[in-house]
């Protein structure tokens, strides 16, 4: 029997945001290499990608990484 502790859900958190920052590096990779260009998209989430800050919290952070891979088409 597994019992739910603060630490594991801290370490359950710390794992989904890793996924999200792969999947939108992958979302980047894609959109870098497809036909249609995405404009701007890809640098300017790229850009993000490689300064972000906690600096508004993880949630609003996980709000934002997923709003890049949303617009970079990865929704699929």
């Amino acid at each position: 029997m597994s019992i739910p502790t603060i630490q594991w859900e801290a370490f359950r958190e710390a794992v989904d945001d890793v996924r999200y920052l792969t999947t939108l590096e992958a979302a980047i990779a894609r959109a870098r290499t497809a036909v249609e260009t995405k404009g701007g998209v890809v640098e300017d989430a790229e850009q993000w990608l490689n300064t972000f800050t906690l600096e508004k919290g993880l949630i609003a952070t996980r709000a934002e990484t997923i709003r890049w891979i949303l617009a970079l088409g990865a929704d699929n």
